[in-house]
């Protein structure tokens, strides 16, 4: 995705991503490395199978971005960093996520997982949020965010799936809470 881009009313049908050895995938981007607007992105059948950081609309992201009305109803599976939106952020900068869903099973073998972000390292606000999934992970399993670092706010989200982890830290909402600053729901 490239420099401020702006990705509008896209739907994905029929997804088949199966690619267990590959880090970074997604239906509509597997690395977003600039500024990107996206709204109204639907993946609305499929499977998405990938390594490290899988998405089920970006892969990984390494800049702040902003997505709103978009959600993904597939199946989203892989080692670490897995969610049904974004398997993680590391853009460091600040985040928006509003009237975002996740209705996908999200599944991460040997580390995080969650419904809407994987990991995000920077400031975020989750507005309007709904993740009904259910979230399985090896460590770190939420119902919104896997973990979360610096400034988290949560406003008017639900999680009403299940969410388990093998063996640490599992919330209805965040399922680390490394904040160094400020988490306010």
């Amino acid at each position: 995705v490239g420099k401020d881009a702006v990705i509008k009313k896209l739907t994905f049908e029929n997804v088949n991503i199966n690619c267990p050895s590959l880090n970074n995938v997604g239906a509509c981007a597997g690395k977003v490395t600039s500024p990107a607007t996206l709204s109204g992105i639907t993946v609305a059948s499929g499977t998405i199978t990938g390594g490290s950081n899988v998405g089920g609309i970006i892969g990984l992201s390494e800049y702040p971005n902003t997505l709103s009305n978009s959600k993904n109803c597939t199946a989203v599976s892989g080692k670490d960093y897995v969610a049904g939106l974004v398997g993680r952020s590391n853009a460091g900068g600040t985040e928006t996520y509003s009237t975002c869903k996740n209705h996908g099973d999200i599944t991460a073998s040997s580390g995080c997982a969650a419904g809407i972000v994987g990991s995000i390292d920077g400031n975020v606000t989750f507005k309007n949020c709904l993740n009904e999934g259910k979230i399985s992970a090896y460590k770190n399993a939420g119902g919104l965010v896997s973990s979360a670092t610096y400034n988290v706010k949560i406003t008017k989200s639900v999680n009403s799936g299940d969410v388990t982890s093998q063996t640490l830290n599992a919330g209805g909402l965040i399922g680390y809470d490394n904040t160094q600053a400020a988490l306010t729901i």
